[in-house]
């Protein structure tokens, strides 16, 4: 059992796979993200990065099949390692993460470009009113706590 739970701010290194398993068609989402950490040595910023393979089940699942390759995300959730030996006989690990809560984060320039694309359409702004929500919540930039 694990423990540890962490969030942050991430970027998807690929598009999210979905698929169903087991005999009820339990949604199961996959994918990469990758954790950005920049510090400072002396007067240089240095950065590392950290990868990490990204799982959810169920309608959170659902929610996430829609993260593209480069979406910036705010994750939260609990970290587990998988171990195993390949069929060479070495030992391996990865570190995943399965979601509890998350937010896609809207870039300034994709909302700048999706309203100049919508200057045509009936859009409605807010949706406050509106019986559909979407089931994701979008952040903007400036939303983000840290």
């Amino acid at each position: 059992m694990s423990l540890l739970n962490a969030y942050g701010l991430c970027r998807a290194v690929g598009d999210a796979e979905v698929s169903t398993v087991g005999s009820n068609g339990t949604s199961l989402c996959k994918f990469s993200v990758a954790f950005n950490r920049s510090y400072l040595v002396g007067k240089d910023w240095k950065q590392e990065t950290t990868f990490i393979d990204v799982v959810a089940w169920g309608r959170m699942a659902e929610s996430l099949g829609v993260v593209q390759r480069g979406q910036e995300l705010f994750l939260k959730g609990r970290i587990d390692q998988s171990s195993w030996t390949n069929s060479e006989g070495e030992k391996r690990s990865r570190l995943q993460l399965y979601v509890t809560e998350f937010a896609l984060v809207k870039s300034k320039q994709k909302s700048i470009d999706q309203e100049s694309s919508n200057t045509n359409r009936s859009v409605t702004k807010n949706r406050s009113n509106s019986p559909y929500q979407d089931p994701v919540p979008q952040l903007e930039d400036s939303q983000i706590p840290f």
